[in-house]
């Protein structure tokens, strides 16, 4: 796992029990005696109100995703 990658991660749902899986983009490699990583939550969803942290992405109109 490198710093870059991006990974499914497990989210808790929120206020009702189960977990989803939601990508992440890895910031840093593994951290500490027990490695932990440090990622950035991706989502599709723009919200109405943005953060300061927020980094909002413009796809170029002619990407076209790899499989």
């Amino acid at each position: 796992m490198r710093p870059g990658e991006i990974f499914l991660a497990q989210f808790p749902f929120g206020d009702v029990p189960g977990l989803k899986l939601r990508p992440v983009l890895l910031l840093t490699g593994a951290i500490g005696s027990i490695p932990e990583v440090l990622v950035a939550y991706i989502s599709s969803v723009v919200p109405s109100q943005s953060l300061a942290s927020d980094v909002l992405i413009d796809p170029a109109p002619n990407f076209i995703p790899r499989i």
